[in-house]
């Protein structure tokens, strides 16, 4: 998705592109302030994304 969005003009800092998507999870539930998080993935991410955060009864 940051390929695509790189394309489209939008700048995305580095530190914002992280490629697993289990680590992205345990650092957003380690902050008990965050109340909603967007995700943008392509289809295939999304599948393994959906199998993290049912795991982790979060969806």
């Amino acid at each position: 998705m940051a390929v695509r969005l790189k394309h489209a003009g939008v700048n995305i800092e580095e530190r914002n592109i992280v490629p697993s998507i289990a680590s992205v999870v345990k650092e957003l539930s380690k902050n008990k302030n965050i109340k909603e998080v967007i995700v943008l993935p392509n289809y295939s991410s999304m599948l393994d994304f959906r199998k993290v955060v049912l795991g982790r009864k979060i969806l």
